[in-house]
């Protein structure tokens, strides 16, 4: 993308905070329209605190969960943690969620079909359930290290072997009296 002033392949080279302010100060040269700056100056307010709070959640799991040797506890305390964390976002990210029925509360199998990423984060605000995700999203950064460290399930969704400790992993998390979370 260029414009008259600016060509955003000259801001690789720039540290990323001279990067952050270039982007901003083109972002009002552009727009002129006070509303559209607000906006954009909350949304990226709210970015930094979801990052802020994701990594300070995080950072409490860790070190909390260097008290406890059993995985199954420290799972556990993650999928707590991960439920806090998700409740603090809904906040910052100002969403607002209708719920229709009961949630459930005996442990079982919850499939949906998602059309967004935020679907599960939707769900998983008042149920405490393993999710299962594709194994490319445990290397993406912050949200792969906190499914990890959550109970999130990765299955890679073209090995045999993958699917079938999927499943077996399933069946033992039902046994233990949690829900599986399928989007």
């Amino acid at each position: 993308i260029t414009s008259p002033v600016f060509n955003v392949d000259c801001f690789w080279r720039l540290s990323d905070v001279s990067y952050l302010l270039v982007c901003v100060v083109f972002v009002f040269s552009v727009h002129n329209d006070y509303n559209y700056i607000l906006k954009f100056l909350l949304s990226f307010t709210r970015l930094l605190l979801f990052i802020f709070v994701t990594l300070t959640i995080l950072c409490l799991l860790l070190l909390t969960n260097l008290f406890y040797k059993s995985n199954s506890k420290k799972v556990e305390r993650g999928i707590l943690f991960r439920r806090t964390n998700i409740r603090i976002l809904h906040y910052i990210l100002g969403s607002k969620i209708t719920v229709y029925g009961k949630e459930p509360v005996d442990s079982g199998l919850i499939i949906s079909n998602h059309r967004t990423y935020f679907d599960a984060i939707v769900i998983l605000k008042n149920i405490l359930a393993y999710p299962i995700a594709k194994k490319e999203v445990s290397n993406w950064p912050l949200v792969g290290n906190v499914g990890k460290e959550t109970g999130v399930i990765f299955v890679k969704r073209d090995c045999e072997n993958s699917r079938e400790e999927t499943r077996n992993h399933i069946n033992t998390v039902l046994k233990n009296g949690f829900s599986i979370l399928n989007t």
